[in-house]
This record gives C-alpha cells, structure tokens and sequence, in this order.
C-alpha cells in the first residue's frame, strides 16, 4: 500500500459514511459514521506492509492494564490504570512503540495539556515495563484472562495526524510551535500526514516526507 492509496482510502471512508448502510429513500442518516477505527485498521495495514522484513505484531485498541508508579489511590496504593493504544506494536511480547492517531487537529486546540499528559504516561510506561492486557469478545466486551506483556524502558510515542485542518491558523502555528519544544529529545513523535485541505471532500497535499520520517522512526 502506498502513501497516496493510503489517504485515498481516507477520503472514502468520510464519502461513505455520509450513507445509510441500506438503500432506501425512507432512512435519512444525520450524523456520519465513525471513521476512527477503519484508520486505526488501514494504518496498521499500511504498516505491516511498509515494513514487511521486521517482525512486528499489532495490537488496535486493546486495553492494556498497568500498576502506576506516580499516580496513588486516596488510600495510598499506587493507581491501576487502563488505555487503549490505537495501535501498539509488539516485538517479543514487548510493545516497543505506541501509535496515536488523530484525524484531525480538531479533536484539541489546546496541545499543552494533552501533550505532557502523553509524556507524564510514557514516562510511567518506562519504568513499569510489566503489564496485562485482555481479549475483546465478540459483543466488544473484555474478556476475563489477562495475558502478560512488557512495555520497552526505550518506549515511543508516535502521534499521527492524518489532517492539519479543522482549527484556525494560528492556533494551529501556536500549537506546532509548543509540539516542535516538546517533542524534542523526548520519547515524543509527531508527524502530520497532509495538509491544506481536508480530506472529508477536499484535496490534501500529501506530505511524503512526514510518512518516510514515521517509518524511518518504527
């Protein structure tokens, strides 16, 4: 799969899910279906085959359980905590990089407390390395048996935006300016995969550099 079919099979999901799954005049759909987790699938796919000669697994939307070391309890035991990464990437049982994405910049116009709320939970991924995560079934509830994992002391974090767009220009310089700081010499990542227009109806501008950095990065 390419860059360009990539974002193309984008730009299809948000056609179609302006449709009804059924045709008939009489059902009128008003708001559109998720698109979210078709682009957590697609990007894992994308990946599995860009890089093909590394052995890697995949894990979309699990949820991962860990013992916090900085957060406690108001009884003083130190927190249990559960996130569901959009798509972990396992080597040898240990998830050795994280990917985060968003479809757009307008899911927070706000970077600062997002960002070092991101670092503040790498952090903590670091140290603790040991945790669990468990099956979905088949009506997307948890399962009961919870298998061990690791995650890497040199774990990643990699926050793929598909679009720059859906927020203001200078709330968007603003908040790449504050990104560029943060990132920098952190176990942070940030990549911006088009620009300019959006991809529900319009025509981005690819940017091919961004997807050769994520790869280079995995």
């Amino acid at each position: 799969m390419t860059n360009i079919e990539l974002i193309e099979k984008i730009q299809e999901y948000y056609t179609s899910a302006r449709d009804s799954d059924y045709e008939d005049a009489r059902i009128n759909r008003g708001r559109k279906h998720s698109i979210s987790s078709k682009t957590e699938d697609l990007i894992a796919y994308y990946l599995l085959k860009q890089l093909k000669n590394i052995e890697f697994n995949f894990l979309v939307d699990y949820p991962i359980t860990y013992r916090s070391k900085t957060e406690k309890t108001k009884s003083g035991n130190f927190k249990s905590k559960t996130i569901y990464p959009d798509i972990a990437i396992v080597q040898n049982n240990k998830i050795i990089a994280v990917i985060d994405i968003k479809m757009d910049l307008g899911f927070n116009r706000n970077f600062d407390a997002f960002l070092k709320n991101v670092l503040n939970t790498v952090t903590d991924l670091q140290v603790i390395q040991n945790a669990t995560y468990k099956k979905i079934d088949e009506w997307n509830n948890k399962t009961r048996e919870s298998y061990p994992i690791q995650f890497s002391k040199d774990l990643k974090w990699h926050i793929v935006v598909v679009s720059d767009q859906n927020i203001s220009q200078n709330k968007r310089i603003e908040n790449e300016a504050f990104i560029e700081s943060i990132c920098s010499d952190s176990p942070l990542n940030y990549y911006v995969l088009t620009r300019e227009s959006h991809p529900n109806g319009g025509m981005p501008i690819i940017q091919e550099n961004e997807f050769t950095r994520l790869l280079n990065n995995l």
